[in-house]
């Protein structure tokens, strides 16, 4: 069968399986939303605050597991590492803090904010933002071109340009980082510049002579300077040069997979000590990375006997270019309107063509009090990099009772996604789900972001499903928008507008709560300096619970103003709100005020330290009961094995019960020579109701770790060959040291004896070469180089090759003129004029061809010549007018290691003239 009749049987196979097989996917048991803005704006070396709520939709209490994924660079300042306990229809607000570096490269990035519950780790959810960073001047930082390879225990130079394209005098400080923690030295790390002036810096690199790895060694330069207005300007430049080892390679035949054991000791108050185990691994199963395995395998189940404790998992997945398998416990997803992801166990498989991909899975979820089982297929065409098309199919079994009139069901949903450029990403899909009992709902999705003209950002999402329709999203309806622009490099200003509803079919079993939410804010961000920024935004909230009786129903108005300030390695960011809360069931109407505040510490590369706090009713309960959530956090990297982390965190409430919760987490690692580690992590928790009589619950627990890492020989290497040879001076039968060779990417480099060796070269025809540089003015090859050699297979090929003392001949081409009279009446003697420059000068001796051009004072040297005949022959064209060369064409024999030196006269021509005595002259 031919690749295409193949590719087409496989497009038919599982069209036929999507056309027959439909999808469900369940709704998760957490609730994340953002009343903040989907699109933040900001400016390098702020810090960017947002807000997500959090409800747990479960039927039992839960402790949930919160993680950032942030843009490269990025700094999390707050929450705290902690984990939150929410019990059932529990709902809370968490704030988001993150330090942006100063320099972080304009442009757009995302935010995810990822929470999960411990309990049941199925019970997750995600919120994704849009951080679009403004754009800064910077100072200019060249590294000027400089060698490209060193060898190892040898000093080479750097050169940088610094340049000020302002036009006021700043004080300029030069720092370096280098990734092998080799000694790097500059004849100036403070200095001034005026507006438009430039700085060159010469530096010096001194390598470790006992580096034993061919790799490439980048040292960073960081320029600093603070304007007369107070703006600080950086700039950084890498340079990169490749490091040859003196004795180096690697011969071992096997190709490894690395894996790490974990053994995990886990003691809390109240319980047993219990152990647990687990063996992770991640990498290639040959070495050209063809097949590659990620498993995990980690026993017992200790999830209930300690704060620490994980569940067990077992689950593998192997991938290769065309072909995906997952096996055991992984996370099963489709889309972002079916299940944008399920912990379960079962399999799947995913092909993967040029344009086609297809896949399915089967899997029965866990930790759950009435599991599910699903079946799911897809299949995505990509007809151009701009636009593709997918359809999602599952269907789902079991279930708990409140989900009994709508399973067993099936889903199938149509996605497409479209980019063009930056101004539209746009993402589609529209589904439908039927119930086997005949039930029948819908749900859509559209979700967009961009830059339109103008530099106007934008992200618009919008989701609805109905009260049947049982994926990630459920009898939901759900708009987010917003929209963002800079007017000058000071002015920024953002508007956003979210809706939700939650439950339409105002079901009061599966829920005592029905949420309609509509909110919008706009503000603007102005720089007041270059380190300090206020920011003004006016923000509206209408919540309530239509279903009776109400558990909230109210509007909030609120002014907030805030006050960032960048002091390099102080930053802080404060927002103060002032409003006015109606509260329709109480009838209030009374004024409310809350405070957050952060600041970021940062005083040296080992040391961060964060403070948090934040005081007054909470936005999302229409109470005006005060709360106060406040923390610290410090990480101190004591040495480059051996750090700690601290946090702690208070959440107090008012109201009824006056609740209480105090949390302290603490940990230390170390990790040894042979990169095995120990950690101890501990945490303590206090909870308690000050207005009852209801008792203090403390908790506290331990967790060791003896982490090992380690490798495991997975396949024999195909491509080993070693080439070995000897490099010797003819003349004296010895060797030549420290000359550089090369095949293709990889060097060797002769010992003291001139022996050399390649260890491990792919077997095949390959060229041998030399760096000449390396061989030194006084010797040049007699063995004909680069030369073909032909590597075996598992075995060592031996060249011989052979270096002789150097020859050296300096050709000075002399202009002359008549040393009396002129070109028609002279006597014939002759006088030197001096050397003739850009002459042009060949040298061959029938394998080697050298060239080159006469100086100012008419010499041309050639240095690394082989002993023997050479012909030298120098280019009449370029002779001034009415002069001829002598002997145009000359043959020379050089002795070994001699210094030759050749004459070449270019003389001037005399010019005879005939008088005629008659005839006409026309």
């Amino acid at each position: 069968m031919t690749p295409t009749l193949r590719h087409a049987a496989m497009r038919l196979f599982v069209l036929l399986l999507v056309a027959r097989c439909m999808a469900f996917a369940q709704q998760s048991g957490v609730e994340v939303r953002s009343p903040s803005a989907k699109l933040l704006d900001t400016a390098p070396g702020r810090i960017v605050t947002a807000s997500v709520v959090i409800t747990n939709r479960g039927a039992q209490t839960d402790e949930f597991a919160e993680r950032l994924t942030l843009p490269p660079g990025c700094q999390k300042v707050a929450p705290p590492d902690l984990p939150f306990r929410l019990e059932p229809g529990g709902r809370i607000v968490r704030v988001l803090a993150v330090a942006i570096p100063n320099n972080m490269p304009a442009g757009q990035f995302n935010l995810r904010y990822f929470v999960q519950g411990r309990r049941d780790p199925s019970s997750s959810g995600s919120f994704d933002f849009a951080i679009t960073v403004t754009s800064v001047e910077k100072l200019e930082l060249i590294v000027e071109p400089g060698p490209t390879t060193a060898l190892a225990g040898d000093s080479y130079p750097v050169k940088l340009r610094v340049t000020n394209r302002g036009n006021s005098r700043i004080a300029v400080q030069l720092a370096h980082r280098s990734t092998l923690g080799f000694e790097v030295s500059a004849d100036a790390k403070s200095f001034t510049l005026e507006g438009g002036a430039s700085r060159e810096i010469a530096c010096r690199v001194k390598t470790d002579k006992a580096f034993a790895k061919h790799t490439s060694h980048a040292v960073t330069f960081d320029v600093t300077a603070t304007s007369p207005s107070g703006k600080t300007l950086t700039a950084s430049q890498a340079s990169v040069v490749e490091i040859i080892p003196l004795v180096g390679g690697n011969r071992d035949p096997f190709h490894y997979l690395p894996l790490q054991l974990r053994m995990m000791t886990l003691a809390e108050s109240g319980h047993d000590v219990q152990f647990q185990t687990e063996l992770s691994g991640a990498g290639s199963l040959d070495e050209a990375g063809e097949h590659r395995i990620d498993f995990l395998l980690r026993g017992p189940d200790v999830r209930n006997a300690s704060l620490f404790g994980e569940r067990d998992e077992y689950g593998l997945t192997y991938q290769n270019e065309h072909w995906k398998i997952d096996l055991g416990d992984r996370v099963y997803k489709l889309s972002p309107l079916t299940e944008k992801g399920s912990l379960g166990r079962g399999a799947g498989v995913t092909w993967q063509g040029d344009k086609t991909t297809a896949g399915l899975f089967y899997m029965t979820s866990r930790y759950r009090t009435h599991n599910t089982e699903e079946f799911g297929a897809f299949v995505r065409q990509d007809f151009s990099e701009k636009f593709s098309l997918q359809g999602n199919f599952l269907r789902k079994t079991g279930g708990d009772q409140l989900s009994a009139a709508t399973l067993p069901q099936n889903i199938m949903t149509l996605e497409t996604h479209y980019r063009r450029g930056k101004l539209l990403d746009l993402g589609l899909e529209a589904g439908v789900a039927r119930s086997d009992s005949g039930t029948t709902d819908f749900a859509y999705r559209a979700e967009a972001r961009g830059e339109l003209p103008g530099k106007l950002s934008y992200a618009l999402e919008y989701a609805h499903a109905g009260p049947d329709f049982n994926g990630y999203y459920h009898a939901t309806d759900t708009v987010y928008a917003s929209i963002s622009k800079s007017f000058t490099p000071q002015l920024r200003m953002h508007a956003s507008f979210n809706r939700y509803a939650g439950n339409l079919a105002l079901n009061d079993v599966r829920s005592s709560v029905v949420n309609r939410e509509n909110s919008w804010n706009a503000g603007a961000n102005y720089s007041l300096t270059k380190k300090t920024e206020l920011s003004l935004e006016w923000m509206h909230t209408d919540r309530q619970d239509i279903l009776l009786p109400a558990a909230y129903d109210f509007t909030e108005d609120v002014a907030r103003i805030g006050l960032g300030q960048n002091l390099g390695k102080l930053q802080f960011q404060s927002f103060l709100d002032l409003g006015v809360l109606d509260n329709r069931i109480t009838g209030e109407n009374v004024a409310v005020s809350r405070f957050s505040g952060v600041v970021n510490w940062h005083p040296t590369a080992r040391q961060t330290y964060s403070v948090f706090a934040g005081y007054g009713p909470s936005a999302s309960t229409g109470s005006t009961d005060k709360s106060l959530n406040a923390g610290v956090s410090a990480r101190w990297q004591v040495r480059d094995n051996f750090d700690t982390n601290f946090s702690f965190a208070r959440n107090q409430f008012d109201g009824l019960t006056g609740r209480v919760q105090d949390q302290v987490m603490a940990s230390l690692r170390y990790q040894f020579a042979n990169k095995s580690s120990l950690s101890l992590i501990g945490r303590w928790s206090h909870a308690a109701t000050t207005r009852t009589t209801s008792g203090a619950a403390d908790e506290s627990a331990v967790l060791l770790t003896y982490t090992v890492p380690f490798k495991v020989a997975v396949s024999r290497k195909q491509s080993i060959g070693v080439l070995a040879g000897r490099l010797v001076e003819s003349s004296k039968n010895a060797g030549v040291p420290r000359v550089v060779l090369r095949v293709g990417e990889q060097f060797a480099v002769t010992d003291e004896a001139g022996n050399f060796e390649f260890p491990g070269l792919k077997p095949g025809t390959c060229e041998l070469g030399i760096v000449q540089d390396s061989l030194g003015p006084r010797l040049a090859m007699s063995t004909l180089l680069p030369t073909k050699v032909k590597i075996r297979p598992s075995g060592t090929t031996r060249v011989e090759l052979a270096a002789t003392a150097a020859a050296s001949l300096a050709v000075r081409v002399i202009r002359h003129e008549f040393a009396d009279g002129s070109a028609m009446k002279t006597s014939g003697a002759l006088r030197e004029a001096g050397g003739l420059e850009s002459a042009a000068i060949e040298l061959t001796n029938g394998r080697d061809t050298w060239r080159a051009q006469t100086d100012r004072s008419g010499t041309a040297t050639f240095e690394r010549l082989l002993a023997g005949r050479w012909t030298v022959r120098i280019a009449s064209s370029d002779l001034p007018p009415l002069h001829t060369i002598e002997n145009p064409e000359r043959t020379l024999t050089l002795a070994p290691g001699a210094s030759a030196q050749l004459a070449v006269r270019v003389l001037p021509q005399r010019r005879t003239f005939r008088l005629l005595d008659r005839g006409t002259i026309r």
